[in-house]
């Protein structure tokens, strides 16, 4: 843990702590199969718990970002994405110009939309979105990065439009 809060963006200590949790043991060997796997649950919070302190500690890490991501990905318990969807809402309220948080958002909001098998959820989530971005960029017209965000949504978003409002829509 030194290491990593001596150097935060060396990718080496990224990928050893990879490394670590996908080769650690099933854990102590017990008769019921759920505390096993809750002390391997255990390590993965854990984990989840240090990237959180590092992304506190610096909220444009791309690595911790990434490593957040696998982290997430992995965790023997999935998280709903939804509470994903909320930690970045934390972070860009944190830092509008964040753009690590908003790409960990569009790959969040990218993977909801694909996923959702309900279309009017996925009405509900691209509205409020779009309404998000509009106050954002009435907020802050000079911003670039409100300008990229707008770019992603503006493909992104339409790419599933058809699927959601049975029409194409142009933002």
């Amino acid at each position: 843990m030194a290491a990593l809060r001596a150097h935060p963006k060396v990718y080496w200590i990224w990928n050893h702590r990879r490394w670590c949790l996908e080769n650690t043991p099933r854990g102590p060997v017990s008769v019921v199969e759920s505390e096993s796997f809750g002390w391997k649950k255990a390590n993965w919070d854990k984990e989840l718990f240090v990237v959180e302190k590092m992304l506190d500690a610096d909220p444009r890490n791309f690595h911790a970002w990434d490593y957040r991501r696998y982290v997430i990905a992995s965790m023997p318990v999935p998280r709903p994405e939804k509470s994903e969807l909320a930690y970045t809402s934390r972070k860009i309220e944190a830092n509008i110009s964040n753009f690590s948080a908003w790409h960990q958002r569009s790959k969040v909001l990218t993977s909801l939309l694909y996923l959702e098998t309900d279309p009017g959820e996925d009405k509900d989530l691209v509205e409020s979105e779009i309404t998000a971005i509009q106050e954002l960029l009435d907020e802050q017209p000079d911003s670039k990065c409100m300008f990229f965000i707008f770019n992603w949504y503006r493909i992104a978003i339409d790419v599933q439009l058809p699927r959601v409002y049975g029409v194409h829509r142009v933002l």
